[in-house]
């Protein structure tokens, strides 16, 4: 889970350029800093705004996939399920790695996030052999950001 938000604001001041440069401009020039206060704080909260969502879209996505999975016995369902959040594309090495166990067991919850559509299995570039995994759904909400 996120633990708190971070805005961007070099995104929102891309958006609005104009008026960005027109408001810095106005202070430049006058020497008044009204216009970009108010510039720059409809900034911070349309930013907030839009931070918010997007933390209660993964927050929804995290409650949607652990109630697909909670019925798993195994004592590292739940951190695979973090590390996911985390490390959205991964080795099965790196996971054995994190959570602090083998193979077998990071196999098979693999193999049970695959089986229920919450993970996609793809091929390194460079080495064919080594799988590599992707958490999709939570790569497209951080990218439609």
């Amino acid at each position: 889970r996120i633990s708190f938000p971070i805005l961007y604001m070099s995104g929102y001041f891309d958006e609005h350029r104009d008026e960005y440069r027109d408001a810095l401009h106005s202070t430049d020039i006058s020497l008044k800093y009204e216009a970009w206060l108010k510039f720059f704080f409809a900034s911070v909260s349309a930013q907030a705004k839009e931070t918010l969502e997007l933390i209660r879209q993964i927050n929804r996505l995290h409650g949607k996939i652990e109630g697909a999975v909670k019925d798993y016995k195994s004592p590292f369902v739940l951190p695979f399920l973090a590390y996911m959040f985390k490390q959205p594309v991964f080795y099965p090495s790196l996971v054995e790695a994190a959570l602090g166990t083998t193979y077998i067991p990071v196999s098979r919850l693999i193999k049970l996030f695959e089986e229920r559509g919450i993970l996609s299995k793809s091929r390194n570039k460079e080495d064919k052999r080594m799988r590599v995994y992707t958490f999709s759904s939570l790569i497209k909400l951080l990218s439609d950001v």
